[in-house]
């Protein structure tokens, strides 16, 4: 599956940190604060549970360029108006948009065929390490004495085929934000800094709601973020026809 990895400055560790006049962070990475009160700007209060309504319903193609494929142009906006818990997401779609703020690499997500599904699922979700550092922003924390690249995000993007009752589906697990578009519109929406959550879309549900036509084509895009410095899960699971 195509997808764009863009790597952000070194989270602050704290909101102390974040204010300070000397940061070089970026917006929306460790910002995450339980004592914070700003109700426009917390979090959902129990981590185990997504905060909801951060993006709006439907994808922004304003940056797409003449003749590039929507799919990889296509970029999440911020609410609006922004609901009462925004997550630090006021400038989310700068996440995944390319300029001098991030690092960009185009990659393509190697996935195993697993019971007739396609699938990543992984507990350490590093897919910059690989890099050196002087070509990223380098590694911020160590997870069993290991030094990990934190604070990326990654924009996924794929066509498939609708096959009625095929029981097509596209499942989520990880931490943190991760929302999926089907033809530019919501279908899945985990944003906010959480611990892992689980969702799963029914294409076949999608395609009743809509009006597809067996045999049509379509689009699935997907954002995941990774903003804190803790930890890094991601499963995908899917089978999507003609993918």
């Amino acid at each position: 599956m195509d997808i764009i990895i863009r790597d952000f400055p070194a989270p602050a560790n704290s909101l102390r940190e974040r204010e300070a006049a000397d940061y070089t962070g970026y917006y929306g990475f460790q910002e995450y604060d339980y004592s914070k009160s700003a109700a426009n700007k917390q979090c959902n209060a129990n981590s185990s549970q997504a905060t909801k309504g951060m993006v709006r319903d439907t994808l922004d193609y304003s940056q797409c360029k003449a003749g590039e494929k929507r799919r990889y142009c296509a970029r999440p906006l911020p609410a609006n108006p922004p609901p009462d818990k925004m997550c630090y997401g006021e400038h989310l779609e700068t996440w995944y948009t390319n300029g001098s703020h991030t690092k960009t690499f185009n990659e393509v997500l190697t996935l195993t065929l697993k019971n007739g599904l396609y699938e990543i699922d992984t507990a350490g979700y590093f897919p910059l390490d690989k890099y050196p550092d002087e070509q990223t922003f380098g590694k911020e924390n160590t997870v069993n004495r290991v030094a990990h690249n934190f604070g990326f995000t990654v924009a996924g993007s794929a066509e498939f085929k609708y096959v009625k009752d095929n029981n097509d589906k596209f499942a989520f697990r990880g931490d943190d934000d991760m929302w999926m578009f089907i033809d530019g519109v919501l279908v899945m929406d985990l944003g906010g800094v959480h611990q892992r959550l689980a969702d799963s879309v029914s294409i076949d549900t999608v395609a009743s709601k809509r009006g597809w036509k067996d045999g049509s084509t379509h689009t699935i895009n997907f954002f995941y973020a990774e903003r804190q410095t803790h930890e890094s899960n991601l499963m995908l699971r899917f089978r999507l026809t003609g993918l």
